[in-house]
């Protein structure tokens, strides 16, 4: 057949329709070599077809059967543990948790900058240059022309920043949550960031790394701390308001003693001249929605918010030019909810325009309406029990007007001063003299135009602590500024 046909074709589509063979097999015979005709190689193909078919049967019955199976694929796991089994490297402890995106977050230190005008934003400290004496510095922040830096602080971008409103309230944000900005950028309002109300406006901001007080050793010890600096307190409340406080130094220090080991403390001051203390831990639970600091009245607004280790004085400040200094042990903690206590005692018409914790080797700084002010050291105001009336400040009248601003600084801050034409000076807080408690001050603004005046101050040293933040971060990376030159004194 395959002899007698024409071509190849021919003789395939002959075997496949005589013998009824497909395609495949009708081209393997006519492929096949002459040699594969004789008799050995005819057993070979027989005995191939009788292992082909036993494994046919072999493999059907696997199939039919699922115990052979599965012995089938357990003798096929052991061999493969016989031939690949080694060591584990790995090892598996502890319990697998959830990560949050602070957990992804880098731990470093920010440079957080508030303005007058309500926007924020942070940089990372290295982004301010370490410069030696004299340097010119560099653009911490962009203003407008009626806006300025109020508040700078430096704090990890895991700390919580506690922002307190002019009606009690409190929000809180982690430093990574502010807006990062350039350098010289102007940040973003905070508002977009917090809801406020009508009419409320940002009283402080205040960064805190922990919101939980530190655990103590025994429950007992606390309970007795506790127990300690309200027995303080309540004596002191016993004493008659405004009286000069005669004990002795080493009862004060005991006493502060017993507030700092009660402490950490935010203190309120409202408009008013209410005082209210509360432990830092009472803010421990965050709400993105904000809860109440304090109880405020509606004819009344929160002034001043300070973060209070327990030892120092309290410093209030009042619109006619009054001020008293007062242990804050005598403001016992109160729970979140409380309106506070009086702090100091006001004539109709007058309200708290400022109030600071007394550091060593500050002066306090007050500013009137007119553009004159003073600055005053902190050791002629004596110390007295809260809700006295208080002792002059500085003299008011017709040439000082009234007081807008009191302020706590040092030869090394500068103060910036604006006035409700828009008007702003920025002056060296060393340049203004320091004189006496009951005086009228000296010129610290010319105020050029009609029915301008002085409505309001504040401390701005951000230069000097952006930069030592910044020299910091240098001494810890190697000692060297970021240009390469050696640090100061090694040249």
């Amino acid at each position: 057949m395959i002899k007698a046909s024409a071509s190849r074709d021919e003789a395939s589509q002959k075997l496949q329709s005589f013998y009824a063979l497909s395609e495949l097999q009708a081209k393997a015979i006519l492929e096949m070599q002459l040699q594969r005709l004789t008799g050995l190689e005819k057993e070979k193909i027989l005995a191939e077809l009788a292992e082909v078919q036993a494994l046919i049967t072999r493999l059907s019955a696997i199939l039919s059967s699922e115990k052979l199976l599965l012995d089938v694929i357990k003798d096929e796991l052991r061999e493969v543990k016989t031939l690949f089994a080694d060591p584990r490297r790995t090892e598996i402890q502890g319990e697998a948790s959830d990560l949050s995106d602070e957990d992804l977050i880098a731990e470093e230190d920010m440079v957080v900058t508030f303005s007058h005008q309500g926007y924020v934003k942070r940089n990372p400290v290295s982004l301010y240059r370490a410069q030696r004496r004299g340097g010119r510095g560099k653009a911490g922040a962009g203003t407008t022309d009626e806006d300025f830096i109020e508040q700078i602080f430096v704090a990890s971008t895991h700390a919580y920043v506690l922002i307190f409103t002019s009606k009690g309230r409190v929000f809180w944000l982690k430093v990574h949550e502010l807006p990062q900005a350039g350098r010289a950028a102007r940040g973003k309002a905070i508002v977009n960031l917090v809801p406020l109300g009508q009419e409320e406006k940002i009283a402080a901001l205040l960064p805190v790394k922990e919101l939980h007080a530190p655990k103590k050793e025994k429950d007992k010890d606390e309970e007795e701390v506790a127990e300690a600096a309200d027995d303080a307190a309540a004596g002191e409340e016993a004493g008659g308001d405004g009286e000069e406080v005669e004990e002795s130094e080493a009862t004060r220090v005991a006493a502060k003693a017993v507030q700092v080991a009660a402490g950490p403390y935010i203190l309120f001051v409202t408009q008013n001249g209410l005082i209210k203390r509360t432990k830092l831990q009472a803010f421990a639970r965050p709400r993105p929605s904000g809860l109440k600091a304090l109880s405020i009245e509606d004819d009344d607004e929160l002034v001043s918010v300070m973060h209070a280790k327990g030892d120092e004085d309290v410093i209030i400040g009042t619109r006619s030019g009054m001020a008293i200094r007062f242990d804050q042990k005598e403001v016992r903690a109160m729970g979140r909810a409380a309106f506070g206590v009086k702090g100091i005692t006001l004539e109709a018409g007058d309200h708290v325009v400022g109030a600071e914790l007394a550091r060593a080797g500050a002066t306090l700084f007050t500013m009137t309406e007119n553009g004159y002010g003073k600055r005053t050291s902190l050791e002629e105001y004596r110390l007295t029990h809260r809700g006295g009336k208080g002792i002059i400040d500085i003299k008011t009248g017709d040439r000082n007007g009234n007081v807008v601003a009191v302020l706590q600084v040092t030869d090394a801050d500068q103060v910036m001063i604006i006035t409700n034409k828009g008007t702003l000076i920025r002056s060296r807080a060393a340049d203004i003299s320091i004189i006496g408690r009951n005086t009228q001050g000296v010129r610290v603004m010319a105020l050029s135009q009609d029915g301008e005046k002085v409505v309001g101050a504040t401390r701005t040293p951000e230069e000097r602590e952006a930069e030592a933040a910044a020299a910091v971060a240098a001494e810890q990376a190697g000692n060297e500024d970021d240009d390469g030159s050696p640090p100061v004194g090694e040249e």
